[in-house]
């Protein structure tokens, strides 16, 4: 077995939070939640500059190019969902079965 990039794994991992988003609510809920977070983020002083980024994506991007920043395998996507704004939407239950399916990937990666 070829060993795999730990930060590879930690992509998966941002790739199958956004899909869980996604499966948990229509986008008008995460536009909103995003929205929320990015402005409570902003008022605690923690911002940077990939926060402008999402607040223009949730915003005035298109569902189309939403869905695909949050779900694309290409460097961009990869980028912007290393800062993912749509945290506190998903349950507990999922979060937790995402996390076990990381650590498994990175059990069989070798890494535990």
């Amino acid at each position: 077995m070829v060993k795999r990039n730990p930060h590879l794994l930690l992509d998966d991992r941002k790739l199958w939070l956004a899909q869980a988003v996604l499966k948990a609510a229509e986008l008008p809920i995460i536009r909103a939640k995003s929205l929320s977070n990015l402005e409570r983020w902003k008022a605690k002083g923690t911002w940077g500059q990939v926060y402008d980024e999402w607040w223009e994506i949730m915003t005035n991007a298109t569902d189309e190019y939403l869905i695909d920043v949050m779900t694309g395998e290409y460097d961009e996507a990869n980028r912007l969902r290393q800062s993912m704004p749509y945290t506190g939407i998903i349950d507990e239950e999922t979060r937790l079965e995402i996390y076990a399916r990381y650590q498994e990937a990175q059990r069989l990666n070798g890494e535990l």
